[in-house]
């Protein structure tokens, strides 16, 4: 590389992060977990056991004032995205802690709003008309064809139809707020099929889809190339701009960028996670594993859970990570899910193959197929919990999204 080379990527990370962290300033979202129960059992799901344990609305909410107090930046703006199980089947719970929350916020002039994900199996009429009235959005969780989604997402007695009840209520998802989107998850021996699960999500009316490979399964050369052809076929159809094809890749401009960055999620530097009771997670998928817990926010003094998040929060940067160096897609996955990658490899710095393979196949087929994408530069994202120690000047905000449906809080 250059020097001039140099100077202008530099430039262009500065200029970036600067944007970013003033779009971002004084913004706090912590994800919630409604309740441990659910309808469904998805193939895929990273929940685990799933139980009648629901939000203690009491320790929720001191659990939200304690990390307040304890976050050194003055806040305007905190958002909370229930997660779960399923957020619907604690829909009181969800309503006691917004109001608590809204009224406590208020009193400190702190803009309050909340989203969350939903299978939409048991969404409603008086749910979307809260949903409208609070402004909040929704993540609908769908995997496509009726046969797919069936197959990925029965109900625990796998008799009922669940894309049948899914499908009737998304029509009042959708109304709930502009922009509402869904998110399917592609399972190997259905990556031959990509092109067909838009249309089918597309067709139901939702307008922007994220779209992740399960990459808790083994994947085969095959699969893969489906894969990457069936997403860059899927842009090349779609590309009418108003569509959105997000996560793995979003319209940007003329072109799709592949970096993420405009679906950042923030791990590390504005977004953290609380169980049921209240406990302290870096990430909301970590939530049932004890072994990736902190602290007991609920109960814990300011000072303690300052000492916590000071003590975790280190830039994670894809330059530093052996495996990613040669890669021409690194800037475009920054190291993969550091959750996914602790769950499945032992370690965050240690990238899934399998998605590493998927990433980069997407990338050929878009250039075979002639699709431009925006070859932006990102270099670091961060996790507060999983620090590799590596210090630089950039700011450490996370380049990655997950399934948190922070979207709709975060970019209105």
């Amino acid at each position: 590389m250059n020097a001039a080379t140099s100077i202008a990527r530099k430039q262009s990370v500065i200029d970036y992060y600067e944007e970013r962290n003033k779009r971002f300033a004084g913004y706090l979202k912590i994800t919630i977990d409604a309740t441990k129960s659910c309808q469904l059992r998805c193939r895929y799901c990273y929940f685990g056991v799933k139980s009648c344990e629901k939000a203690d609305v009491e320790k929720i909410v001191k659990a939200v004032q304690n990390i307040i107090e304890a976050t050194d930046e003055k806040l305007n703006r905190i958002s909370v995205s229930y997660m779960g199980g399923e957020p619907t089947l604690a829909w009181p719970k969800i309503k006691q802690i917004n109001k608590r929350l809204r009224a406590i916020l208020s009193k400190q002039e702190i803009t309050y709003s909340w989203g969350m994900t939903s299978n939409l199996v048991d969404f409603n009429r008086k749910k979307a008309d809260y949903l409208i009235s609070e402004k909040a959005g929704v993540l609908c969780s769908i995997d496509g064809p009726s046969d797919i989604h069936n197959k990925n997402r029965p109900f625990v007695n796998k008799k009922e139809n669940s894309f049948q009840r899914v499908v009737k209520n998304v029509p009042l998802a959708i109304e709930t707020k502009k922009g509402d989107r869904s998110r399917v998850t592609v399972c190997p021996e259905d990556s031959n099929r990509i092109l067909e699960i838009a249309e089918t999500v597309f067709g139901l009316g939702f307008k922007d889809m994220i779209i992740l490979p399960n990459v808790h399964v083994k994947w085969s050369n095959k699969q893969v190339k489906s894969w990457g052809r069936g997403i860059a076929e899927t842009i090349k159809k779609f590309d009418n701009g108003e569509t959105k094809i997000s996560t793995i890749i979003t319209r940007d401009g003329e072109g799709f960028d592949m970096a993420l960055g405009v679906r950042s999620c923030g791990i590390g530097k504005n977004i953290f996670a609380l169980s049921t009771n209240g406990i302290l997670f870096p990430c909301h998928r970590l939530t049932q594993q004890p072994e990736f817990s902190t602290i007991d926010a609920s109960v814990a003094k300011s000072s303690e859970i300052r000492m916590v998040l000071q003590s975790m929060l280190k830039t994670f940067d894809v330059n530093t990570i052996p495996k990613c160096i040669p890669c021409k897609a690194r800037f475009r996955c920054g190291g993969g899910c550091l959750a996914d990658n602790a769950v499945i490899n032992g370690n965050p710095r240690i990238p899934i193959s399998t998605l590493c393979r998927l990433k980069k196949e997407i990338l050929v087929f878009l250039e075979e197929l002639g699709v431009k994408y925006e070859k932006k530069t990102r270099v670091t994202s961060s996790c507060w919990f999983f620090a590799c120690g590596h210090d630089n000047d950039d700011p450490d905000p996370c380049d990655h999204c997950c399934d948190s449906g922070c979207y709709n809080e975060c970019h209105d």
